[in-house]
């Protein structure tokens, strides 16, 4: 079955936000800010 593209994009991003969390390259603070915002982008409500 086809893939949501929903999904599609929150994998992407997740790859992109993984490939950004190497060592030393950003703060734990600034992943969780990025995550909340695409959490908002897609209408949910993270805690």
């Amino acid at each position: 079955m086809p893939v949501p593209a929903n999904a599609y994009f929150i994998e992407l991003s997740v790859r992109m936000l993984r490939d950004k969390l190497k060592p030393g390259a950003v703060s734990t603070a600034q992943a969780e800010a990025e995550l909340r915002t695409l959490g908002l982008a897609l209408g949910s409500n993270p805690q």
